[in-house]
């Protein structure tokens, strides 16, 4: 009777600590979620933020200064009047998710599109470099021929960019519930 005692406290022991391990490690895990999502949120805010600075770096409106007026001479003598931004864009944030491997921290459907937009904005700032560099190397302030085909990429290119970064605002903002106020 007495052994029967002992094995009934020490099985009774034994399904206590199981089911203190269960909630142990069933609190762990969502502490874990909880942190994967508040990683996510992080990582979805800052890349607003900086599409955010993107999309504003191109507004003419608020940065007058920066609209460079380009004038193509056709080979057929006639011209063409070019309206640039002469900005670069900023993409350490993306640069620094994409190298971290948190990119993955993003909704599986984003991370294709996120990328599409950033290498659309990395060509952009490719661009405008190039077109900096001819424009030092002809040693005058006028853009030479051999920019020319920067300065049409850009040009053709800058509406789409703009509406490319402002969906994925708009995306980032669903998928996160961002809260643009917030993010400023």
């Amino acid at each position: 009777m007495e052994h029967d005692v002992i094995f009934t406290i020490s099985a009774l022991a034994t399904i206590i600590g199981v089911v203190v391990a269960v909630i142990a490690l069933s609190l762990s895990y969502r502490k874990f979620l909880q942190s994967k999502d508040a990683e996510k949120k992080r990582a979805s805010e800052s890349l607003y933020t900086e599409l955010k600075d993107a999309f504003e770096g191109l507004d003419d409106e608020k940065f007058p200064n920066s609209v460079l007026h380009v004038v193509i001479t056709k080979d057929d003598d006639t011209t063409e009047i070019l309206y640039l931004m002469n900005r670069t864009l900023n993409h350490d944030f993306y640069d620094s998710l994409i190298f971290s491997g948190q990119i993955n921290f993003l909704e599986p459907k984003l991370q294709q599109p996120i990328q599409d937009l950033f290498k659309l904005i990395k060509m952009h700032n490719e661009c405008m470099m190039r077109i900096g560099q001819s424009m030092a190397q002809d040693g005058t302030n006028a853009i030479p021929k051999s920019a020319y085909k920067y300065c049409k990429w850009v040009d053709e290119n800058e509406p789409r960019l703009k509406m490319s970064i402002q969906s994925m605002m708009g995306e980032l903002k669903r998928h996160f519930k961002i809260d643009p106020e917030s993010s400023a």
